[in-house]
């Protein structure tokens, strides 16, 4: 492997993205070829000054191409980095979100996993990083599976948080779904479509990003929204692909489960009462909105830092605490 793409999308998280790329200046490419693709959807783009800054602090080790599209929503950001991708001549694309962080040997450990394991793509997990006003939350909330035992092993599908495709997973001829350009779920919905076509995907355990959490996002409303949000997309994609089996089955278990959990949240009075309410009240939301076929909008709103949580907050930090 000779280069790498490394795609991030953006929307309105000037600080944010600032602490994604200054992660990624640090980590350890073992001289490879290194091109970022920025790709902005916000309303308003990143000033001119930032992006001079941006491709100041990563000359070292490789070069910035910023494609600013406006408010089109994520699926169509992803897609400008794929289309970007494939008129390269990059050997692998990687993707990470413009709230996440690096550690140094996040590189490394995605190419050694593909060439040890044979696989097209790679994939590893996210831990979330909470603001210390919503550590019990944080005891609760676990957004992408990285608090849980891993199994290494192969999947069905995978997620943009932190993952790495191969050239020939790249240049498979289908997009990102833009039907979920609001609603989140895209890229599960695209990594399936991979898994479908025959692309392998491989999940290893190294736990080299994290996602910083703002406080406008540390809430049971925001977490009861993105699991209305999780909800539909599961059960779209299933009935998109015709997958009926599946649909049938997720959708007796989110009607079936989720009033049981509601009714154990209302008995407990703590915090586990609240994560069980926001839980099941997203699940049965997103099954009566995929019922209604209505997609939630939940990428409506962009969640920054503060200048207040940047002041208080560091790369050392943010790679080594569950708290900010």
């Amino acid at each position: 492997m000779k280069k790498i793409v490394i795609g991030i999308c953006t929307c309105d998280r000037p600080n944010l993205v600032r602490l994604c790329v200054d992660s990624l200046r640090r980590v350890f490419y073992a001289g490879l070829d290194v091109e970022i693709c920025l790709v902005d959807s916000g309303h308003t783009f990143l000033p001119s000054s930032a992006l001079a800054r941006i491709r100041d602090s990563i000359s070292h080790f490789g070069r910035l191409e910023y494609i600013p599209i406006g408010p089109q929503g994520i699926a169509r950001a992803r897609n400008e980095i794929l289309t970007f991708a494939r008129s390269s001549d990059a050997d692998a694309l990687a993707f990470i979100d413009d709230d996440e962080v690096a550690d140094t040997r996040w590189i490394i450990h995605h190419i050694r996993a593909m060439e040890r394991f044979g696989a097209d793509i790679t994939t590893a997990p996210v831990l979330p990083v909470f603001p210390k006003i919503a550590q019990s939350m944080n005891r609760w909330i676990d957004l992408h599976g990285g608090k849980r035992k891993l199994h290494p092993g192969f999947r069905k599908s995978a997620a943009t948080g932190n993952v790495l495709l191969g050239r020939k997973a790249v240049d498979q001829p289908i997009n990102f779904d833009e039907r979920f350009s609001w609603s989140g779920g895209e890229d599960t919905d695209y990594f399936r479509r991979l898994h479908d076509l025959g692309i392998t995907i491989y999940k290893f355990d190294k736990r080299d990003v994290r996602e910083l959490v703002p406080r406008s996002k540390a809430c049971w409303s925001w977490y009861r929204s993105r699991r209305t949000s999780a909800t539909q997309q599961r059960l779209f994609s299933s009935k998109d692909r015709g997958h009926w089996g599946t649909l049938a089955s997720r959708a007796a278990f989110y009607l079936l489960a989720s009033p049981m959990i509601w009714c154990a949240g209302t008995i407990c009075r703590d915090e586990r009462g609240k994560f069980y309410r926001a839980h099941a009240g997203g699940s049965l939301t997103g099954l009566m909105r995929f019922v209604l076929s209505k997609r939630n909008q939940f990428y409506s709103r962009a969640h920054d830092l503060s200048d207040e949580e940047m002041s208080n907050l560091s790369l050392s930090i943010a790679l080594n605490s569950d708290v900010y």
